[in-house]
């Protein structure tokens, strides 16, 4: 677990390097009980013990577990979005713009993701909980991948939905990257 003032840099967290202190610790310690044990068999009290923090000190944060793994998938998504539409503008062909937002997007949390027990779980509760965000982070990701494509919104959809069938086997991250590379091929 990071400490209290600052996340560690190996986990996604470290995304959240300004703000509240106690809000970073609650929202470390969610990820870290989220992987461990999926979205629907953590409860407020398991993140409390993660955080060492008392339960009602949870809730003067976060409305609920919800709250919480919203705020949370909010701050990484944003985060690795910023960081994705920074490739737009560099001067380096498509094939590698597109292997650097897929690093970005899955490859980055993939050994976290695939290593833990109830790694689907987390992935499903990401799409099955907040369809609205998701849909709004897939939409976004989709009008940028289409400027670096050159091609239409509908194609970078499509590029996107084909990625994560390559994942629906939790491969280890070097098969990964490989799927990845090789579908990427065929879009540019």
């Amino acid at each position: 677990m990071a400490n209290a003032t600052q996340a560690s840099a190996d986990t996604p967290l470290a995304y959240f390097a300004e703000g509240d202190a106690r809000r970073q610790r609650i929202l470390d310690a969610a990820f870290e009980c989220f992987v461990k044990s999926g979205y629907s068999k953590v409860a407020i009290n398991h993140i409390a013990l993660e955080a060492g923090l008392a339960r009602p000190l949870i809730y003067l944060k976060f409305k609920s577990k919800e709250d919480i793994f919203l705020n949370l998938f909010e701050g990484i998504f944003d985060s690795q979005l910023e960081r994705v539409e920074a490739l737009v503008d560099q001067d380096v062909p498509a094939r590698d713009k597109l292997l650097e937002i897929f690093n970005i997007m899955i490859l980055e949390l993939w050994p976290k993701l695939s290593g833990s027990p109830q790694g689907n779980d987390l992935l499903d509760a990401t799409y099955q909980i907040f369809p609205k965000v998701n849909k709004r982070y897939r939409a976004r990701l989709a009008t940028i991948m289409s400027n670096i494509l050159g091609d239409t919104t509908e194609c970078a959809e499509v590029l996107i939905l084909a990625v994560k069938g390559l994942y629906f086997d939790r491969p280890p991250v070097a098969l990964l990257r490989h799927r990845i590379a090789l579908l990427v091929d065929r879009f540019v």
